[in-house]
């Protein structure tokens, strides 16, 4: 069977230094089961890493029009896949990168992502569960990523989240509203993922007859397409 590129998240920020252009933090975490019941085995990104460190790239929600740059360091620790990365002040001069660190800073940002090709895996039982067990990867590149404001997981993010979770997050989108020096296109993402949390809220609201909406409140046009899955 062929092997196909596939891209998981899991990792988390350690730092971010926006003076500085410097990030550190996890591509991808070992021994964290995913929802799809995949789990990265310490040792997974060793090969790649011993073979293709100086190919191996920091990309903007896997995008490879949209290059962060390549890391300084990046290696395998207890927790997981480690890397520290620090931009140039002409990098930082490039409109896209200025804005994801400026993301970051506000608490957008917060999450990595892999892309890889699995080369070896096996299947477990644990906890009465199928998992398979990612042993060997060639990793191609890691990204910074969101579940909002993201094409690739437009709304759905939000919906396992807690009540305090969702609260969380519009604290953080309001917050990197009134972040100045953002490119036109983040602002209106940042304000179609905020109109997305209002209409989740709005569906969880009772109405006077009690019951919960479910979103047929009719939110605006705008999140209506995104529900649909319809790319703006």
């Amino acid at each position: 069977m062929e092997k196909l590129f596939s891209t998981k998240g899991g990792g988390t920020i350690k730092d971010v230094d926006v003076r500085t252009g410097t990030i550190t933090g996890y591509a991808a975490d070992f021994d964290s089961l995913d929802s799809d019941g995949d789990v990265f085995q310490k040792g997974a990104f060793k090969k790649s890493i011993i073979e293709n460190k100086s190919r191996i790239m920091h990309l903007l929600q896997h995008d490879t029009l949209k290059p962060l740059g390549r890391p300084e360091v990046i290696i395998e620790d207890t927790k997981g896949l480690y890397f520290e990365m620090k931009l140039n002040p002409k990098q930082l001069e490039v409109q896209y990168i200025a804005d994801t660190m400026k993301l970051y800073e506000a608490g957008v940002y917060k999450e990595h992502s892999v892309g890889f090709i699995t080369l070896k895996d096996h299947k477990e039982q644990k906890d009465q569960r199928n998992i398979n067990v990612i042993t060997e990867v060639k990793l191609m590149e890691y990204s910074t990523v969101t579940w909002g404001a993201n094409e690739n997981t437009p709304f759905m993010g939000l919906k396992g989240l807690e009540k305090d979770g969702i609260l969380s997050r519009m604290d953080v989108v309001c917050k990197a509203l009134r972040t100045n020096g953002l490119s036109d296109n983040v602002y209106i993402n940042l304000e179609i993922e905020l109109q997305q949390i209002k209409a989740l809220i709005s569906g969880l609201l009772p109405d006077p007859k009690g019951t919960t909406r479910n979103n047929e409140g009719k939110p605006s046009d705008l999140v209506e397409l995104f529900l649909k899955g319809i790319k703006i």
